[in-house]
């Protein structure tokens, strides 16, 4: 199974889980880049991309990526950007961690209580929480 792929299943199972106790999900459509959760209440975007350089932010997204060191320095240079971004919310994933498997960040909420300066050693605290893992890695697994 290709990554992209591979990390969008997770991201879908991971998506299902969360719902299991409220319900609200009506749907999941698959996109070229992603999928779109149909809530009781509106839509969410996810975007899977394995590196966040070059993804195509917007506001109101999900982006769903590895949790690796490039995809977290990417973010801390380009933080300041990123939290312009209204509702972006940044899953950095590793389907494959022995302990936990993601960590979310929303940089606009993150902006607003952390300072600038303090960002990157912010994210290597709650990054350690997940095992990194890089493309080449990812691309050697498949999912149970």
């Amino acid at each position: 199974m290709e990554p992209n792929e591979l990390l969008k299943e997770w991201a879908v199972r991971y998506v299902k889980n969360r719902d299991l106790y409220s319900g609200e999900i009506l749907g999941v459509e698959d996109t070229k880049t992603g999928f779109i959760v149909e809530y009781k209440k509106g839509k969410e975007e996810y975007l899977i991309a394995l590196r966040i350089e070059g993804a195509g932010l917007k506001d109101g997204l999900t982006l769903v990526t590895l949790n690796n060191s490039d995809n977290i320095n990417t973010i801390a240079k380009k933080w300041e950007n990123l939290s312009r971004i209204k509702g972006l919310k940044i899953i950095l994933a590793n389907p494959f961690s022995s302990q936990e498997e993601r960590w979310i960040i929303k940089p606009e909420v993150h902006a607003k209580v952390c300072y600038n300066k303090s960002v990157k050693a912010a994210m290597r605290s709650m990054a350690e929480l997940v095992e990194p893992i890089t493309e080449k890695e990812i691309a050697n697994k498949q999912l149970l």
